[in-house]
């Protein structure tokens, strides 16, 4: 299992690689130097790769900040909410390259994707 990319978010690394059995998923190297599955599964972000903006579609009614990382780890932007299950971003503020999306939920980290922007 290699993975397909890796980035530093605020002292913990992400990355997200095919096991064989499940497909690609997220995973979250903590502390300890073990992983754990981040269960990403809920949250849809479409299109990828984005060229005006993105749509983020989940589950979950009360989604309410969503987090824009670069691959350095530096926050770009937040965005705050009314709680919702659907929320567009507009990616015109954002420069070509690659992303993390996270999601909060409660002021918790419920799942990190990777976009890219044309």
């Amino acid at each position: 299992m290699a993975p397909s990319f890796l980035v530093n978010v605020e002292g913990n690394l992400y990355f997200s690689a095919n096991d064989g059995l499940l497909g690609t998923e997220l995973w979250k190297l903590d502390g300890n130097l073990s992983a754990s599955d981040f269960k990403s599964d809920f949250i849809a972000i479409y299109p990828n790769p984005v060229t005006t903006a993105f749509t983020v579609r989940t589950n979950y009614t009360n989604f309410e900040t969503l987090e824009i990382i670069d691959m350095d780890g530096r926050k770009i932007a937040t965005e705050r909410f009314i709680p919702t299950n659907q929320y567009q971003f507009k990616a015109s503020m954002l420069q070509k390259g690659t992303y993390v999306v996270r999601i909060l939920i409660s002021g918790k980290i419920v799942t990190v994707k990777r976009i890219v922007i044309l």
